[in-house]
């Protein structure tokens, strides 16, 4: 839940105790109307008869209940005060909502750069095994001509007709020997540097690949950070439309509950 969140319910809660307090205390106003329009008959019937004493009990019973309406007037002062906190708590949700909602969309926007970016890895890393296998077919070549040269040195060898002199003999087979080193030597050479590529090259694949997997946690983890902050994004939308709720009915019934007062006849009753 946002720090805030827990002051808005708070708001909230004060904001229908409140309501349920005026409520009260306009019940209290009409009540006490009455018993002023009441004791208005009964005075102006006192005074026809000369009655003063009772008369002035009349009055001083009027006063207090001015009195008492003044304390409403103050009670109903506070309340628009908490109103126009209250609606200032809504304007800050709404901008609080409205900078959530550019987060997610950041968020949405490294999470496609994320993707792009795993994308663009697989489709390296599927290019350099295929590389990777083109060069194992060409070192596997390479060992099959190589074995074929030697079995064919052999047999010019086996073929070669015998020299009766043994320097010749002997110069004859050293040659031989020489050139199928030469061979030899080359291709072990050519072999090795193959070897060597595809060892880097699959060093860069693996390296790839984990890099890929990390890019694939992160993806989850941006995944989850996304709906956590629609949730939270929902929730305080929710909020913010049942504070405006009951932001509108408590203004409304007050408007309508000042308007009845204002009509009513108390206000005009005479002191004397």
């Amino acid at each position: 839940m946002l720090p805030f969140k827990s002051t808005i319910l708070e708001e909230k809660s004060q904001l229908q105790e409140l309501n349920h307090r005026l409520e009260s205390y306009l019940s209290r106003v009409r009540l006490l109307e009455q018993e002023n329009q009441r004791l208005a008959t009964e005075i102006q019937h006192l005074r026809s008869e000369g009655r003063t004493e009772e008369r002035n009990v009349y009055v001083d019973e009027i006063n207090r209940t001015r009195w008492e309406l003044e304390e409403l007037r103050f009670e109903k002062s506070k309340a628009e005060m908490q109103r126009r906190s209250l609606w200032q708590e809504i304007q800050e949700l709404q901008t609080i909502r409205s900078t959530g909602q550019a987060a997610l969309k950041n968020i949405g926007q490294q999470l496609a750069d994320h993707e792009t970016a795993l994308q663009e890895t697989e489709t390296t890393n599927a290019s350099l095994e295929g590389y990777i296998f083109e060069l194992w077919a060409e070192c596997q070549t390479l060992g099959e001509q190589h074995e074929g040269a030697k079995r064919g040195l052999r047999e010019k060898l086996r073929r070669a007709p015998q020299v009766p002199v043994a320097r010749g003999y002997h110069a004859a087979g050293e040659a031989i020997e020489h050139h199928a080193l030469a061979v030899s030597a080359l291709w072990e050479e050519s072999f090795e540097i193959y070897k060597s590529k595809i060892e880097e090259l699959e060093t860069a694949v693996e390296k790839d690949r984990e890099r890929g997997e990390e890019l694939t946690e992160e993806r989850v983890l941006v995944i989850k950070e996304i709906e956590a902050l629609k949730k939270e994004l929902e929730d305080q939308f929710n909020l913010q439309n049942q504070l405006e709720e009951d932001f509108l009915t408590f203004q409304q019934k007050h408007d309508m509950d000042m308007e009845e007062y204002q009509v009513s006849p108390f206000g005009n009753c005479p002191l004397h």
